[in-house]
């Protein structure tokens, strides 16, 4: 999938990658060298990415505030500095923020770990406060899972997440997370009574694993558009 990305990036104009957790399975150190040297690919090229911490990354149990772990030694505010649109990091380092430019304006990514403490909301209100101008792009790892038919729903974690964050912040335009299965969407009103998408983006139980699925997004403003595929570079 990186290496797709990599060739295509001039071609088909991809400026920005978001991971959206569970890069390993068991997050051992081991499995965090394998992961880390992967994303050397993206490092090398100084490509555009973000990336967060999914519950087999870190444990199911704990909050941004739960110190040193594997994943921290390899994807920390560190490494993510390497990357042109990186602009800032949580003070546990769990958590990120991202700016790139598509349909000739600024986005935001923020991205957020997999269990956001009070510390990590008052963080992220922070950093949305800081740029009022931007629409924001939400990722992480839980937010909504899906019926056999797509249609998605908040987690508990996910209404957490909406009732704290999202309802009251209007820049948040739409949020993608994976952990759950099928892959659906749908479409919240917030407090502003504007429209936030609601996107889960997870292949695990298809084909090979997911056959390396790419879900792409493409900025069209002209049209007023923001046009979605999914497909499988190595299929």
């Amino acid at each position: 999938s990186l290496r797709y990305v990599l060739d295509s990036s001039d071609e088909e104009n991809i400026v920005f990658l978001a991971h959206l957790g569970d890069l390993t399975q068991n997050g051992l150190p081991n499995e965090f060298a394998a992961v880390g040297g992967v994303f050397g690919l993206l490092d090398r090229k100084r490509a555009a990415y973000s990336v967060l911490a999914g519950n087999h990354d870190v444990g199911s149990s704990t909050t941004d505030q739960r110190g040193d772990t594997p994943y921290l030694d390899t994807f920390g505010p560190k490494r993510l500095a390497g990357s042109p649109t990186y602009r800032g990091a949580s003070p546990d380092g769990y958590n990120s923020y991202h700016v790139f430019r598509a349909g000739g304006r600024d986005w935001m990514v923020l991205a957020l770990d997999w269990r956001l403490s009070d510390h990590g909301f008052t963080w992220a209100e922070s950093v949305l406060a800081a740029h009022p101008a931007l629409p924001v792009i939400l990722t992480t790892h839980e937010i909504a899972g899906a019926d056999d038919n797509g249609v998605a729903s908040l987690s508990a974690y996910g209404q957490t997440l909406w009732d704290r964050l999202i309802n009251t912040h209007d820049q948040i335009f739409l949020t993608l997370n994976g952990h759950y299965w099928p892959s659906g969407a749908t479409t919240l009103t917030n407090k502003a009574g504007n429209d936030v998408h609601v996107h889960i983006t997870n292949y695990q139980n298809r084909y090979y694993g997911g056959a390396a699925m790419i879900r792409t997004y493409t900025f069209d403003l002209d049209r007023d558009s923001i046009d979605v595929a999914t497909f499988s570079p190595w299929i």
